[in-house]
């Protein structure tokens, strides 16, 4: 499993250190740096939600986090509600995209394909039927290398384009 890992980041030995490695690193060197990150409080009123949710299939020391992020677009402007990476048992993560649809009635609740089908589905659909609600899920498939899909965020973020309101 680490040389799978490790094998994503060959074009970028820096990545690795950084994000498994434990190594600091300058400034210079990271993909967002602190004049790109903009925090702007607003309250949500008209606009769509959408919301993504990247499960962590375990909760151990070694494991990945699960990642949720909530967003609106205004024109050209990304508005993030909320971005957070947790350690959540399977419970938590499906008890969260029913407060996450509570709090912004999300167009579509976007899950990660292959955590959806392998080990979610089957309980999200039983807490559906339970509470008598149905979820707008979004199968979406997973990008090929994490980093590269976060990165496709730099041109807009260099942009002042990319607004963290806070929850």
């Amino acid at each position: 499993v680490v040389d799978e890992l490790k094998a994503n980041y060959r074009r970028d030995a820096s990545l690795w250190a950084q994000e498994y490695m434990c190594q600091a690193v300058a400034d210079t060197d990271k993909m967002f740096t602190k004049p790109m990150l903009r925090c702007e409080p607003k309250v949500r009123s008209w606009q769509a939600v959408f919301s993504m949710c990247d499960p962590a299939r375990t909760t151990n020391r070694q494991s990945a986090l699960t990642g949720k992020a909530v967003w609106s677009w205004e024109g050209n402007r990304l508005v993030f509600w909320e971005a957070t990476a947790e350690s959540w048992l399977p419970d938590q993560i499906i008890a969260d995209l029913f407060a996450t649809q509570q709090k912004y009635g999300c167009t579509w609740l976007g899950f990660e394909e292959d955590g959806l089908n392998q080990w979610a589905l089957q309980p999200i659909r039983a807490e559906m039927l339970r509470r008598r609600t149905m979820l707008p899920l979004l199968p979406v498939k997973a990008p090929r290398g994490k980093l590269d899909f976060i990165s496709g965020l730099q041109p807009y973020m260099n942009h002042g384009e990319v607004t963290f309101a806070g929850a």
